[in-house]
């Protein structure tokens, strides 16, 4: 296999492996450094560069790594309650759960609790690749993770690949649980999203476009859904933005009693394809919020999609 570590185009390919082929494409560059995360047992006065010199934080590890050298960090089994935002600012970090189990609920296990109510509990600002992790954020408003392509100039947060994270709700008012401000080539893919108790205020995946770039090239692949909030969406894009080239695929929507709906496209023009999906409710305004013909109409190839019997 052929890894290019000092560009995109490695993003580009990961979305395409599992978690081992990953991790052996990162052993592969010699340039990676590897840090070790303990919230237990670590301190940020440590090289974090083996597990009995862990950092204590994560900040602390990602703020170490150099970028495009495809360092990675593992993080151990633990939560980590911040009160401002990670920031995934360094560019192609690769940044992993140990103790790997169950890849749809490791991330309760890894989580990055935010108790701050002025921001998300974490951010990504360049490309990245997170696997494993879990995210709750505490902004009624906001959201558990932030995809923000704008923060650092045009499409810098793009590139990125989300893959068997857990984005708990915890009875925590939100709006959303991933907020995606603009940007490009983003995968998210093999996740949890569960709104346990209330559900979110909004979606769980919520797409808006950033002044600098629309969204374009997302991949929303085999991610499960529970209990979003009934008359809530499980993807929703904001009144004025535009999917470009998305492909939205295999994803489940489940329970309770009456499930969320599954996509809002806001009547806006976009273009992509939205297939073999099960949406848990009727076909058409039971799961979007118009008609498959009008998405149709509005440039989304609709097909093979699974709806209530």
């Amino acid at each position: 296999m052929t890894v290019l570590y000092k560009g995109r185009h490695v993003f580009e390919r990961l979305a395409a492996l599992s978690t081992e082929g990953i991790l052996a494409g990162y052993a592969q560059n010699p340039l990676a450094t590897h840090y070790y995360v303990d919230d237990q047992n670590g301190n940020d006065k440590l090289s974090g560069l083996s597990p009995n010199v862990a950092k204590l934080t994560l900040q602390a590890a990602i703020d170490l790594c150099t970028d495009w050298h495809g360092d990675v960090i593992h993080v151990t089994r633990g939560t980590q309650t911040v009160t401002t935002a990670v920031l995934f600012n360094k560019k192609g970090i690769l940044v992993i759960a140990d103790n790997l189990g169950n890849p749809f609920a490791m991330g309760e296990y890894h989580c990055i609790y935010g108790s701050h109510t002025d921001g998300p509990a974490a951010k990504i600002t360049q490309p990245c690749t997170i696997i494993g992790l879990g995210f709750c954020g505490s902004q009624a408003a906001g959201a558990s993770l932030e995809i923000d392509c704008a923060e650092e100039g045009g499409s810098n947060g793009g590139w990125s690949l989300i893959k068997n994270c857990r984005f708990d709700h915890w009875g925590i008012a939100k709006a959303y649980a991933i907020l995606v401000k603009g940007g490009a080539d983003n995968q998210i893919e093999d996740c949890e999203f569960d709104g346990l108790w209330t559900g979110y205020t909004t979606a769980a995946i919520y797409f808006q476009d950033s002044a600098a770039q629309g969204c374009w090239n997302y991949g929303i692949e085999r991610n499960r859904f529970y209990n979003i909030g009934s008359g809530k969406y499980c993807i929703e894009v904001k009144s004025g933005s535009h999917l470009r080239q998305v492909l939205i695929k295999g994803n489940h929507n489940i329970g309770p009693a009456t499930p969320a709906k599954f996509f809002n496209h806001q009547a806006q023009a976009g273009d992509g394809q939205v297939c073999d999906n099960y949406t848990g409710q009727a076909t058409d305004t039971g799961s979007y919020d118009e008609t498959v013909a009008t998405l149709q109409g509005d440039g989304y190839s609709m097909s093979d999609n699974h709806y209530e019997e």
